[in-house]
Parts: structure tokens; sequence; C-alpha cells
């Protein structure tokens, strides 16, 4: 049977569909899009705003942000994942905040849904197909989960794009090349390297598929897509140089950290019953326990329906190929669960580097809307055929939801005996809670399916029961858990309350805050009924990134990648009782050891010293020397056993540091000694930072471990120490030329497509 237009067809063409999409974002989120309130919630409040507003602040400072001096000591920023410093549309986060970033989040969940829409009409030819895959990927648990990371909104919003043009481009080349280099980048630029990495699994699969239908023209196929990999790298370069020198430098090795936050086989479960077995936190969010990375992992129950009858309605090797990806990256995100996850990271170690299995999730999240869309299509062929057999699967899932209610009431999913006693007492208490969730659950599936049962017929009943499923699919997202991304009044986010509580902060090049090993123990796990006093009160402990918010500088921080020595400095410092002189040396002018409280003391040393004796340790008995009790900052420096090849004055010498001038990005200082000697930085060592005395360059040697030294002759002396990043640099001239030559590749590659043509 063929298709016939319909109302519900011609309505959700691109721009009805966008203009819809948009009514039912604003719908979900009337306050933070009207700006009365903005969202806090884990990392959004503690990590990605604090993030943005650094950015924000160095880049109206007029100064590209590549270094951080007020986290860990000091530590790039530019070459963080996740920054999006070279993100094109990160200029909407230089407008004021907090609304600015509340917008551009909603914007990135509008692309996403757009992408989908594009990806999925390709594929069906149906417009309301279309729409109906674009709102499951908008409006689910996984999606939700992600308003805690603004960059992960990016990642997404672009993930249907670049497996559109993708495929086109391999099909097709052309312009279609140039397209998906595009989006690829800009992909890149989120810095969420899991999610590149599964959009291009998806890509894979599919080019594997095509390939095998036309092996005839798999090399032409294969290059180009080596193209658009090529030009995608060569337009974000500016971003992926100083992130893999980053990353070489960094913690983040085969040894750095086990599997965390698996999700557990019970779990599975949620996918469709999004509350049994989760435990309440204090505030009212439910969360799965032993994995709290994503905060649901409800894929939507009309969506994982609508895919099952999509793979049985269109029986094809895509199809097939597809679900059986998705039940592929389930089972990883299971972890250490099954025997599979582990099998595959021990042949491919480089997975260690990913601590999270759970966000194998994002997989299934795109592509069962895909799959759903199938389904719709073959209601809209053949009306009554397909009607039977949505209301077979419907029935069939109602009653596996409710045998999955009986199943939890009777502790058959999971045996919480093995739980502590509160998390045991609140998953309890919540059963009734459960139960009723998912008692809606089934009823909106009901609603979902007779709304897009209704959509092919050629009248505005048609169109009002396609519109009806599409905003019963966004109220299921948004009330298939309480308070998943909850929000405060905008106010929280402005002004200072350090020194409304404290006083005048500590300055860069002065002094910092030290957070003792209790109290940041205490700030992690502490939780409260009342979420604006408990943000309030984190905000002036200046926890995890919020010293961000207050130019505060800060022992540690919560930096993705840390540097390697670094890191290993700051486990020792958080692994004993920190020594006065470790304190003293770092210039802690303020330490939290009472969990909200800051205590001035006395003793920091200002970030530069000098005249103190050289010692040669490697890094172990560095380490060693540095927590002594005996170690004295003032007296004494251990640099690394290589440098003693070229050092030959190692005694302590009279040096005086006459003036200073101190920056992010640049610290200069005059002194004068009477003979050769150290002078000590307090600040990171990273290989982007190069001294020079007097204009002529000079090694700048790694001090204690992990900070900066320089060595002085006798005499009066200029001293500049500079981040000078030849990969951003290298990297920055890399983009700017192939960005300034697209428009020629384009002209050329239309050219060729019209003597093809």
């Amino acid at each position: 049977m063929s298709e016939q237009p319909t109302l519900a067809q011609r309505f959700f063409s691109l721009p009805g569909f966008g203009l819809l999409l948009a009514l039912l974002i604003f719908a979900c989120f009337p306050d933070v899009l009207l700006g009365r309130n903005s969202f806090y919630f884990r990392d959004y409040g503690v990590l990605g705003y604090p993030v943005v507003h650094f950015f924000r602040e160095s880049m109206l400072a007029g100064q590209v942000p590549l270094w951080n001096p007020l986290s860990n000591c000091g530590v790039p920023f530019f070459a963080q994942w996740g920054t999006m410093c070279a993100y094109p549309l990160s200029a909407i986060l230089l407008l004021p905040l907090p609304w600015w970033l509340s917008f551009f989040c909603f914007l990135h969940l509008w692309l996403a849904g757009i992408g989908m829409y594009l990806l999925a009409r390709r594929w069906t030819a149906n417009n309301y197909a279309a729409a109906f895959a674009g709102s499951a990927f908008v409006f689910n648990g996984v999606m939700f989960a992600s308003f805690i990371w603004p960059n992960y909104f990016v990642a997404l919003a672009w993930m249907p794009f670049v497996v559109l043009l993708t495929e086109r481009a391999w099909r097709e080349g052309g312009r279609w090349t140039l397209g998906a280099a595009i989006v690829s980048a800009l992909q890149l630029g989120s810095g969420v390297p899991e999610i590149v990495l599964f959009t291009w699994l998806i890509v894979g699969v599919l080019w594997l598929l095509d390939f095998g239908e036309d092996a005839g023209s798999g090399a032409r196929m294969f290059v180009r897509m080596i193209g658009v990999v090529a030009l995608a790298a060569a337009l974000m370069a500016v971003q992926l140089l100083p992130f893999f020198e980053l990353l070489v430098h960094s913690q983040r090795d085969l040894d750095f950290a086990t599997t965390k936050w698996s999700l557990p086989l019970w779990a599975t479960a949620n996918f469709v019953a999004p509350l049994l077995n989760c435990f309440e936190s204090p505030q009212g969010q439910y969360f799965q326990y032993g994995q709290e990375f994503l905060s649901s992992v409800y894929l939507g129950v009309p969506v994982v329906m609508l895919a099952l009858v999509g793979v049985f309605k269109f029986s094809t090797l895509r199809s097939w190929a597809l679900l059986l990806l998705a039940i592929f990256a389930i089972v990883l995100a299971l972890g250490e669960h099954t025997p599979v996850f582990p099998a595959i990271r021990k042949a491919i170690p480089l997975l260690a580097v990913a601590r999270y299995p759970v966000k194998f999730l994002f997989i299934p999240a795109f592509v069962l809307p895909l799959l759903a869309a199938l389904a719709i299509r073959a209601l809209h062929v053949d009306p009554r055929g397909t009607s039977r057999t949505v209301a077979g699967f419907t029935l069939v899932m109602l009653a596996g939801l409710g045998a999955l209610v009986w199943a939890a009431h009777e502790n058959l999913l999971v045996d919480m005996s093995q739980w502590p006693p509160n998390f045991r007492q609140n998953a309890t208490l919540s059963w009734k809670d459960a139960a009723v969730n998912t008692a809606l659950r089934g009823g909106i599936l009901v609603a979902v399916i007779a709304g897009i049962v209704f959509s092919p017929r050629a009248t505005a009943a048609g169109l009002w029961g396609g519109v009806a499923a599409l905003a019963f699919v966004a109220l299921d997202a948004r009330t298939h858990t309480p308070q998943q991304n909850p929000t405060l009044p905008a106010e929280e986010f402005r002004g200072s309350l350090w020194d409304e509580a404290v006083g005048p902060r500590p300055a860069f090049g002065h002094s910092r805050v030290f957070i003792a090993p209790q109290a940041e123990e205490f700030l992690l796990n502490v939780s409260s009924t009342n979420a604006a006093r408990m943000w309030q009160a984190k905000r002036r402990a200046l926890w995890s990134n919020l010293n961000l918010l207050e130019a505060a500088p800060k022992v540690n921080g919560s930096a993705t990648l840390q540097i390697r020595e670094q890191a290993r400095f700051q486990k020792t410092l958080y692994g004993t009782n920190a020594p006065a002189g470790v304190l003293d040396f770092l210039g802690v002018a303020f330490v939290n050891s009472n969990r909200f409280e800051w205590t001035k003391r006395d003793g920091a040393l200002p970030l530069i010293t000098a005249g103190q004796r050289i010692v040669f340790a490697d890094d172990a008995t560095a380490q060693t020397m540095l927590f002594a009790a005996e170690f004295d900052p003032r007296s004494l420096v251990v640099l690394p056993l290589s440098a003693g090849a070229t050092i030959a004055e190692t005694n302590g010498a009279g040096i005086s540091v006459l003036s200073s001038n101190i920056t992010s990005q640049r610290i200069a200082f005059e002194v004068d000694a009477q003979q050769p000697g150290a002078v000590v930085i307090a600040q990171s060592y990273y290989p982007a930072w190069k001294a020079s005395v007097d204009g002529q360059s000079v090694p700048l040697y790694r001090a204690n471990g992990a900070f900066q030294s320089v060595l002085i002759p006798s005499g009066r002396h200029q001293v500049r120490v500079e981040y000078v990043d030849k990969t951003f640099r290298s990297g920055a001239a890399i983009s700017a030329l192939v960005l300034l030559a697209c428009p020629l590749l384009w002209w050329i590659l239309g050219r060729r497509n019209a003597e093809r043509s």
C-alpha cells in the first residue's frame, strides 16, 4: 500500500517541527528560559558553570585562556577537553551569565532534535516519522541527564548531523565531504571524546553495510571517509594539538583508574521503569545504587516498544545491525558485571583511560529513535496492518511493565541486602512511588500509541493525534523522575560570597587556599534538603571549580586532565597530614579544615622565592623530602637528578626579588643575586612554560617534584617566565589555513559535481 499525504505530513515539515520542538522545550523549562531560575545541580554548578565563567572573564579581558592559574597550582585550560574554547558557538557564552549558558544548552538541545529529524527523514522519507525520532532523541532520561554537562549537549547536538552528512559524503562525495567535515569538526569542539567515538562507531557500522552492498565502490567510499576525517581534524587542530600534548603529560595513563559506575544488571529495567529499585537523595532525586554518573537511563517506553516494531516491520540488514549495536552498547555499559567489557578492555588497553562504561548508553539513546521512526513509517504506509502489530506489542509492553513492578516488589530484580541500610530503606520507602510512576509510563505509552495511530489519517484528527503523541513524549521525559534537573534563582550565581563571608580574597601570585583532606571528603559527600543553602555553603567553601567564580587561587581543583607530576604531588598531599613546610611553599594563607569555615594561617610564602640550597633527587626521594616534617622551602629546593649534569652551583645564595609583575600567563620579576643560585616559582611545571634571563632563553627546571625553578647568574637581572604553547600556535595556523581554504574547496567540489552531472 502506498503512503498518502496527510495533514500531519504537511505540518511536520522542518519549520513546523522546529517550532513545535522549541515550544515543547519551553514547556518543559519555562522558568529557566524566562531567566528567573538557572540549573545548578551536580556538575553543572560546580564544574561546567565555573569553567564557562573563567572562559568568559578571560576572553572579555582580551586574553585567550591557555592557562588556568587558579586551580591545581596552575593547569592548562584551553587544552582541556570540555572547555569548548575553540568551539565557534562558544561566542554566545561571552554574553551575561547565567541566562546565556542556559540558552546555549537549550539551543543545542533543539539542534539535536533538528539533526535527528533530518537524518530520520532521509531514512524514512516521512515527515512525521522524522518528527517523532527528533522528539524521542531530545526527550528521554539520558539526554536530560546530560543537562549537567553543557559540552555533552554540544556533542549530542552534532551527532545526527555527522551521521547524516558523512553518509552522504561517502556515497555522493563533492560538497557533502566538506559539509561532513565541518559538522564533525564542530562535534570535536565539544571536547567529549567518548561521544565522538560513539558517533564514528555508528558511522563505521553504516559504512560497512554500504560497502557490503557495493564493494565495487569501496575504494572511493573509503577515500571519501578519510577525507572527512582529515578535514575535520585539520579544522579543529587548534584544539586537538594542545589536547594531545596535555594528554601525553597528564595523569591519564593505562593505570589511571579502575572502572567506575557501570550499569547494574538489574538497572536495565530502568530503561522502561525509571524508579524501580532506585534510592532517593535528600533533595528528591532518584539514583541507581552503584551508578550515579547518569541521573536517569530511561529511554522511553513508547520509543523502546516502537523501535522493536520498527525492526519487526522493516527487517533489513541495516535495522538489525543498528539494533544489535544498541544491544552490544548496553552490554558494554554493564562494565564489570559481564565478562564482555573486561575482555575488550584487556584487548584494547586504551579503553582504560575511560572510567565510566555507562556512557555507552548514549548509543542506544541515539539508535532507538531511528528504529522507532521505521515503525511510524510503516504505520503511514500500511495503517491497518501495522496498527494490529503495534497493538500487540503495546499489550506485551504493558504486561512487561506489570511484571517488572511485581518482580521489584518481590525483590527478584536485585538483592538489596548488600546495600547500605540508608540506601535500602530509601529504595523500600519509594517502592510505591516507583509503582505509581511505572503505571504512569504505561498510561503515557497508550496515549502516545493512540496519537501515532491517528496520525496517518488525512483529517484534523490525524494532525492533532500526531501533535499529542509528541507532546506526551515530552511529558514522559519531564515527569519520569522527580527533580532530575532542579533549579535555583538566577541571583544565586551573582556576587562574591567569599568577600561577604571571609573578607578580601587571596590573589594569584600572593597566596592560595587549601581545603584539608577531611573537609574535601565532607564536601564531596554532604547533602541537604535545602538546595539554596547547600549551594551557598559550597560556594563559600570554594569546592571543586567554584574557586573560579571568586578568582581565588587554590591548591587543588577539578581539572579533567592534570599534569602528571602535579597530580602525583596532590595525591600525596591529600594522603597525609600536610606539613607546615609544604603549605608555606604553596603559599597557603587560608585553610578549610572544618567543613565550611576558613581559617587564616601565617607563614605563607609568595609565589616567587630565591636563594635556596639545591639538592638533586629522583621523584620518589623528592616526595619523601618534601613531605618530611623538617622540610623548609626557604632554604632548600629539590631538582631532578638529570639537572645535576648542568648545574654546578648548589649552595644557598643571597638573592633578592626586587619587584614582580605576575599575570596568568606571564611572570616577570627583577632579582639581585650576590652569587649564582636558584629562583623557585610555586606554580605547576609544564613544558609550555619558557624562561629567559635578560632576554636570553634559559632552562626551566622542575622543582620540588612538580613546580618551577630558574638558575640565576650573579648580578642584577630581568627574568621572565612565559606560557608559550607552540602546539596551540601550530594548531591555530593549520585551522586558520584550512578554514580560509574552505570557500575555494566548496567551489572546486561544486564544479566537479556539475561536470559529472
